[in-house]
C-alpha cells in the first residue's frame, strides 16, 4: 500500500516525467495545468505563480487562459482577472513561453 503512495508522492513533488513502466501517465504540462487551475480556484496566488512559470515552458498562454476560465466557473471572476494579470507579469519577466 505505501510503496505506490510513496511513488506518487515523489512524482508529484518532482515535476519529473514518470519513470518507464509507471502507471502515472500525466505529463509535466498536464500536472502544471491542473495545479494552476486548482490554485487559481483557491485564489492562492503566491503558489499559483511558480506553477504558471513551469506551465509556460510546456503550454501556450491560450491553454493557461482556458484553465483560468474553468477555475472561474468554480470560484468566480477573480480567477481570470488576477490569473491573467499574473500571467502577463510573468511574460514580462521574460520567462520562455511555448
Amino acid at each position: 500500500y505505501m510503496e505506490p503512495l510513496n511513488q506518487i508522492h515523489v512524482l508529484v513533488n518532482s515535476y519529473a516525467p514518470p519513470p518507464p513502466g509507471s502507471n502515472f501517465t500525466m505529463t509535466v504540462k498536464e500536472q502544471e495545468l491542473v495545479a494552476a487551475a486548482v490554485l487559481a480556484a483557491q485564489r492562492d496566488w503566491e503558489r499559483f505563480k511558480p506553477h504558471v512559470r513551469r506551465a509556460l515552458q510546456h503550454a501556450s498562454m491560450a491553454e493557461i487562459a482556458q484553465v483560468l476560465m474553468v477555475a472561474a466557473q468554480m470560484s468566480g471572476s477573480p480567477a481570470i482577472r488576477t490569473g491573467v494579470q499574473i500571467m502577463l507579469d510573468i511574460q514580462k519577466e521574460g520567462v520562455a513561453t511555448r
